[in-house]
């Protein structure tokens, strides 16, 4: 019982593989070219500057950075989607190095002039204390003055608006059952892909966080929040807003 507890925790480590990219088709090359210019606008990035994608995935998000001349590094857990951005590398006329590494446990000090965290790749572990690390770790991996951007769920849009679908993409059935467990304040997910007669089951859970418990995170790892937005045009953050994109600047 215990074994399989752990391995529910650590959902993270089998959901994000050769699947993902079937699962989440709008995660691709044109959502990063538009993420990539608003971040470009907010934090005024340079040319030249070091910039870490953390929980780079397939490097989307790193390959448009290295275009733009953005000095960028990508980190990720998953070998899988890690080799297929050595495989993006080889596309690009710009390459960019890749980090296997665990996001608790950045292995960069006072390095970037920016980080960026994604698609809400925050809120996967089991409790406050290891998600705080990661912001911890993140102030850390900053050099004094740099800026990190927050991409997150808006939990005040997102709970009225959990259901369940089912599609088909490329042959393949994927069922999505989302629910929300007012017990340990997450968002769970069951994703199901049948593909032809093979049935794939993964699970991903997010820990749901107000707006004043990512301020005080922010505020106990050195990162004044300078800047709040509720989408990629830049529009104010509200209780009906797509996301919660935060920016921290490290004192």
């Amino acid at each position: 019982m215990l074994n399989n507890l752990i391995l529910f925790m650590s959902w993270y480590k089998k959901t994000f593989g050769h699947d993902y990219l079937t699962i989440y088709p709008h995660r691709n090359e044109n959502e990063a070219k538009k993420i990539i210019k608003f971040a470009m606008n907010v934090l005024d990035m340079q040319p030249g500057q070091r910039v870490l994608d953390l929980a780079c995935g397939y490097g989307r998000n790193s390959a448009v950075c290295a275009q733009q001349g953005l000095d960028v590094v990508g980190l990720d857990l998953s070998t899988e989607l890690l080799t297929l951005a050595l495989d993006k590398n080889r596309e690009n006329d710009r390459s960019f190095p890749l980090v296997r590494g665990d996001m608790r446990d950045i292995p960069f000090e006072n390095a970037f002039d920016i980080i960026l965290s994604l698609f809400t790749s925050f809120g996967y572990f089991d409790n406050d204390a290891e998600n705080e690390q990661v912001i911890r770790g993140i102030a850390r991996a900053l050099k004094p003055g740099g800026v990190f951007l927050f991409d997150y769920l808006n939990m005040m849009q997102a709970l009225p608006n959990i259901n369940s679908d089912t599609q088909v993409r490329n042959n393949m059935t994927i069922i999505q059952e989302r629910s929300f467990n007012l017990h340990t304040n997450r968002f769970e997910k069951k994703i199901t892909v049948k593909d032809n007669g093979d049935v794939r089951e993964y699970h991903e859970s997010v820990r749901a966080y107000r707006l004043i418990e990512l301020l005080q995170f922010f505020e106990r790892s050195g990162l004044e929040c300078i800047a709040i937005y509720g989408d990629y045009e830049q529009n104010p953050f509200t209780r009906n807003s797509p996301r919660l994109i935060m920016i921290g600047e490290k004192r």
